[in-house]
């Protein structure tokens, strides 16, 4: 994940600037660890942001298929 990514992900819950500086400069010093930078976030009083993005346990993250409609083959 780039830097900007996690910018991105806490501007986008409301993080504060001084955690989010203090996020980056964590991230830049020992790499990015989701399970560690949300650990951060609970005890500041924030929710977990990175954790559920990086195991694949996105909500929508699924596709249905319908195998008795028709296929558009090549």
């Amino acid at each position: 994940m780039k830097i900007s990514d996690i910018e991105f992900e806490m501007h986008s819950n409301y993080v504060e600037e001084d955690v989010i500086e203090s996020v980056i400069k964590y991230v830049k010093a020992h790499g990015f660890n989701a399970k560690k930078i949300d650990e951060l976030l609970v005890s500041l009083g924030y929710d977990e942001i990175f954790t559920h993005l990086e195991d694949g346990s996105e909500e929508n993250d699924y596709v249905v298929r319908m195998p008795y409609r028709r296929q558009l083959v090549d």
